[in-house]
């Protein structure tokens, strides 16, 4: 199971993330994009995402998922940014409109489909009527807001993943929800934030207790 941690920005250190990735090697980093909001919380430049990016090539132990986001995901679901970093092993789509994105590029990597729960079927089908490419679905009604979600739906036909007011006092909920219903990662952006800005001491919280449960349940990572 995958722990994903989103919204690391230039208020940390590329080398502070690599040394948590050493320590807990089930983490994955959401690095977000966003044209118009780069360089502000949550949205790191492109040298800051670089200088991580190279990090990574030379420490696999270093598990990195690009966020597209705004405009930059938009123009990905109508083919206009065909080329996806290899670095990033897994790239996440947020907005997506299935209606929209019939002229998305095929990448090496796994594309997650951020969606609201309602929408969950309309992606399946999406995926379906595409034929091919690696996919999976976010179930995510909050969209970075915090919301805590109330239903845990269960996706059988991709693999899937959770977010939505996950943080250090739920996180335990969140695991077992997950394992109860077969999904293959948590996400969190703003539960490891304190006054928008990214806490290194929430997300080892976060990720000490995720350790714990993972190996008292002898799950895989």
């Amino acid at each position: 199971m995958i722990i994903s941690i989103a919204g690391a920005d230039e208020s940390v250190e590329p080398e502070q993330i690599l040394e948590l990735s050493k320590e807990f090697p089930f983490v994955e980093w959401g690095i977000l994009w966003s044209m118009s909001r780069t360089r502000s919380p949550r949205y790191p430049g492109s040298e800051w995402t670089m200088d991580l990016a190279v990090l990574a090539t030379r420490n696999p132990e270093l598990s990195l998922c690009h966020h597209y986001c705004g405009q930059v995901s938009k123009e990905f679901q109508i083919g206009e940014i065909p080329h996806a970093l290899t670095v990033f092993r897994r790239i996440q789509i947020n907005g997506f409109v299935p209606e929209q994105a019939q002229s998305m590029p095929s990448i090496d990597q796994e594309i997650i489909l951020q969606c609201r729960d309602d929408l969950a079927n309309h992606c399946l089908d999406y995926v379906k009527a595409r034929g091919s490419g690696k996919f999976s679905l976010l179930l995510d009604n909050s969209g970075g807001n915090g919301e805590v979600r109330d239903q845990w739906p269960s996706i059988k036909r991709l693999p899937f993943g959770y977010a939505g007011g996950i943080g250090p006092e739920n996180v335990q909920i969140a695991l077992q929800k997950a394992k109860e219903n077969g999904a293959s990662w948590i996400d969190m952006e703003s539960g490891v934030r304190t006054n928008n800005e990214f806490d290194l001491g929430k997300v080892r919280s976060v990720l000490t207790q995720a350790r714990t449960f993972l190996q008292k349940e002898n799950i895989r990572w």
